[in-house]
């Protein structure tokens, strides 16, 4: 009697050990905020100053991420986000690493709408 009531403890330890287990979980994670098309690519080509127009960088690009009036002229300003990571849930403890990267690519124009200089971030 003594040896079957040992056995279904070391069972009902086994069983909610296991429930405990199940418990815990893993994700990944992925975000991607701002402009949501692949101008990464497009920010490299020959833009020249002097040359090309706010026409040529809106239709190579799109709309910015925004769009700053200044007296003299107009900033053209995009920015993605792109965010991957992972998580681990566990019972007593829970970690998550989320890594973020920024794309940036800023373009000045002058009154009359012509390139006068432009950075992007190196990718």
């Amino acid at each position: 009697m003594a040896l079957s009531a040992l056995s279904n403890s070391f069972v009902k330890i086994i069983g909610v050990g296991l429930l405990l287990i199940s418990l815990s979980g893993c994700a990944n994670l992925k975000t991607v905020q701002g402009v949501n098309s692949p101008w990464a690519d497009e920010v490299t080509q020959d833009w020249r100053r002097g040359n090309s127009t706010q026409a040529d960088v809106l239709e190579a690009l799109g709309p910015p991420s925004q769009l700053i009036a200044l007296h003299d002229g107009t900033v053209l300003y995009y920015l993605r986000e792109r965010g991957t990571g992972s998580t681990k849930i566990f019972i007593l403890y829970n970690t998550a690493d989320l890594k973020v990267e920024y794309d940036r690519a800023i373009f000045f124009f002058d009154s009359e709408g012509v390139l006068t200089d432009y950075s992007y971030s190196e990718e």
